[in-house]
C-alpha cells in the first residue's frame, strides 16, 4: 500500500522520538550560514521542512525573525519545545504543507535544506509557486538537494532511500529551469549531505526577480 508523504514523515519522527534521524548533523550547515550572511540583519527568514527546528532556532538565536514549517506534527512539536527551552520569542513553527503554504508577509530569505529531492516531479510546479509567493522582490532563496551526480543514484533520476521513501536526484538544469521565471541564479556549486557527508548534492542561491519575465510568469503568460 502506498504511504502518503505526510504519513511517512510523521511515522519517521514519531519512531525516532528524541533520537537522531539519518540527516541530523551537530551544527548549522555552512550553506545556511552563507545564505543568512547575504541578507540584512535582522532578516525575516523561513525554514522550509524545518524538522525539529535545529537551523530555525539557530537563526533566531542570531537575532533573525524566523518561521519554520513542516508537515510532521511530531517534528513541529519537538521544534516548539526546543524554542521554548531556549527562551526564543522571535521564532514560530507551523504544521504546513510546503506545496500549499502561504504567509501574510514575504520573507527576506527562504531556506530549503534537503527537502526538494523529496518533492515528486509532478508536484514541482506547486513547490515553485510556493517559493515565489514567499520570497519578497530581490529576496533570496537557498537550496541544497541531492545531485544527479551522486553515485547512490546509480545513473537514474531517483532511488529508494533507507527509510523507504523515494529520493529524486535532479540535475542543476532541472532546478534552474523550474525556478527561472521567478528567480535568477546567483550561485551554484557542489556540497555533501547526510550525517556522514557522503552524498553528493547541489547548493543553489537564487534571487527573486522583479523584471517583466517574472511578472509574466505569475500571470501565466
Amino acid at each position: 500500500m502506498k504511504v502518503e508523504p505526510v504519513q511517512h514523515w510523521e511515522r519517521v519522527y514519531r519512531d525516532v522520538g528524541d533520537g537522531p534521524t539519518p540527516w541530523d548533523v551537530p551544527e548549522t550547515p555552512a550553506e545556511v550560514l552563507h545564505w543568512i550572511a547575504r541578507v540584512p540583519s535582522p532578516a525575516r527568514v523561513i525554514d522550509l521542512g524545518c524538522g525539529r527546528g535545529r537551523d530555525t532556532c539557530a537563526l533566531a538565536m542570531s537575532g533573525h525573525d524566523t518561521v519554520g514549517i513542516d508537515f510532521s506534527a511530531s517534528a513541529v512539536g519537538a521544534a516548539r519545545r526546543a524554542a521554548a527551552q531556549l527562551g526564543l520569542g522571535n521564532v514560530s513553527f507551523e504544521v504546513a504543507d510546503i506545496l500549499r503554504f502561504r504567509a501574510r508577509r514575504p520573507f527576506d530569505l527562504a531556506i530549503d535544506y534537503s527537502v526538494f529531492h523529496h518533492i515528486r516531479p509532478e508536484d514541482r510546479d506547486l513547490y515553485r509557486d510556493t517559493i515565489a509567493a514567499l520570497v519578497r522582490p530581490e529576496g533570496l532563496f537557498g537550496m541544497v538537494c541531492y545531485s544527479d551526480r551522486d553515485p547512490s543514484a546509480q545513473g537514474g533520476p531517483d532511488r529508494v532511500g533507507s527509510l523507504g521513501n523515494t529520493i529524486h536526484h535532479p540535475s542543476a538544469d532541472e532546478v534552474v529551469s523550474l525556478l527561472c521565471g521567478h528567480f535568477s541564479l546567483k550561485e551554484h556549486g557542489e556540497t555533501t549531505l547526510g550525517r556522514r557527508s557522503h552524498h553528493l548534492a547541489h547548493r543553489f542561491l537564487f534571487r527573486r526577480r522583479t523584471d517583466a519575465l517574472a511578472v509574466g510568469a505569475r500571470k501565466g503568460l
